[in-house]
């Protein structure tokens, strides 16, 4: 889903570019810009599906199968747990679920403020992926958008 949100960024900007021949090139201030944000997005998304993947291998292998796993193991249960057993991680999880609700505000302000930014694709890849992988996906998109003719 992530892969399609960079493709479908990129090729909206490439398309808005197109559209007007005369459109000034891109600065290389954009283009840096728009690179950390696709690198942003790549190391957060591979930061946060290294450990989880990594996590939930272990707990397969500790059930013996992965049908196993799926039937009886409580997963979300014992993640959660995990997450939370600490002080530190409590602090941490409850931080994260600060973040995220000014944040899904924020997307549905530029959502009623640009109706052609879908929204909806990155709340979900921001709740069932990574917020931290979502969110340098929505800025890139929105910056293409609100102005398209300065980005690459």
């Amino acid at each position: 889903m992530a892969a399609l949100l960079v493709v479908r960024s990129l090729a909206g900007a490439a398309l808005a570019l197109r559209r007007k021949p005369d459109a000034p090139r891109a600065s290389l201030a954009c283009w840096l810009y728009s690179g950390a944000l696709l690198a942003l997005a790549a190391v957060c998304g591979y930061l946060t599906w290294r450990e989880i993947l990594g996590w939930v291998a272990q707990d397969i292998a500790a059930h013996g199968s992965a049908a196993y796993w799926l039937a009886h193991s409580k997963a979300f249960v014992r993640a959660y747990v995990l997450v939370c057993d600490s002080a530190a991680g409590w602090w941490w999880s409850s931080q994260l679920l600060l973040f995220v609700a000014p944040l899904m505000a924020f997307f549905r302000v530029h959502a009623l403020r640009l109706p052609e930014l879908p929204v909806l694709p990155y709340v979900l890849l921001g709740f069932l992926g990574a917020i931290s992988l979502a969110t340098p996906l929505f800025l890139l998109d929105l910056s293409l958008r609100n102005n398209p003719h300065d980005h690459p």
